[in-house]
């Protein structure tokens, strides 16, 4: 089948779709390209909430936001019946996918373009990976089956997805991660002051440094994984770090322990709670 382009002018945006059946034999699937841009100055304000597709956002010098996105669908009729909306009040945009009544194995997946310093509020997905890369705000991001990368995303994130894994690339500000079969990752380059962090996973490892630290709590829990943490040299924190089957190595001192340990960092301070079970323990000096 020859693809069909479609054209349409929006009021607020323009819309470039392209319809075309891809697979074969009882793999068929329609997809559907849409390309749209709204106004937006920057230090405003983004939300995304969509299904079954991934989102990837990152940033630009226009006053515009730019949106990439591929419906796909097992039925042409059903593909017809979604629609991509946005909500504009002010300098605030909600992109959001409209999901009928009785859909089956449909989704839509984004690529997003943003004004620099737009505040992401909200990121809503599922069975589709999250990707943010030079953003700011406190985000809330909600997925599954899917992985979550941040990089360089200045505001803090508070997120939850499963059977991904989480990297965290000079991320700043408040972090709070929950995930499950998949590993956490990664490095961040300030923490929000007096905002605790967690980061919870299951069979999947964690492996985070804080190049920062200024006596926040944390707590840094898995299973079936192992575990380390770097922290800054002169760091003061009490820890209380427990495993089974597993060793607890510290460079802070002890060297080695054996399940667990309870002890200071430098002059003590604000509690590390670090746990996992069937792995190992290690601190490790930035």
């Amino acid at each position: 089948m020859m693809p069909r382009i479609c054209f349409l002018l929006a009021p607020v945006a323009l819309l470039l779709m392209g319809c075309e059946l891809v697979g074969a034999g009882g793999g068929d699937r329609y997809t559907e390209y849409v390309q749209a841009k709204y106004a937006l100055r920057a230090g405003g304000r983004l939300a995304v909430e969509t299904f079954n597709g991934s989102v990837d956002i990152s940033v630009w010098d226009k006053d515009e936001v730019e949106v990439l996105g591929k419906k796909s669908c097992e039925s042409k009729q059903d593909l017809a019946r979604m629609e991509m909306k946005a909500d504009q009040a002010g300098n605030s945009l909600v992109l959001r996918v409209l999901r009928p009544e009785r859909l089956r194995n449909c989704g839509v997946s984004m690529t997003i373009r943003a004004p620099r310093r737009t505040e992401i509020d909200q990121i809503s997905t599922s069975n589709g990976a999250v990707r943010l890369a030079d953003t700011q705000g406190f985000t809330q991001i909600r997925t599954s089956n899917g992985s979550v990368n941040l990089r360089r995303h200045l505001g803090g994130v508070q997120l939850r997805t499963s059977n991904g894994n989480v990297e965290l690339d000079h991320v700043q500000g408040a972090i709070a991660v929950e995930s499950s079969n998949g590993s956490v990752k990664g490095t961040v380059a300030k923490l929000a002051e007096g905002r605790g962090v967690k980061v919870e996973t299951s069979n999947g490892s964690i492996d985070v440094a804080f190049a920062d630290y200024a006596g926040q709590t944390m707590e840094l829990i898995t299973s079936n994984g192992s575990l380390t943490l770097h922290l800054p040299e002169k760091a003061n924190a009490e820890v209380r770090a427990s495993t089974s089957n597993g060793s607890v190595r510290s460079e802070f001192g002890p060297a080695t322990a054996r399940n667990r340990w309870e002890g200071k960092l430098g002059t003590g301070g604000a509690l590390l709670r670090l746990e996992t079970s069937n792995g190992e323990i290690r601190l490790q000096k930035l």
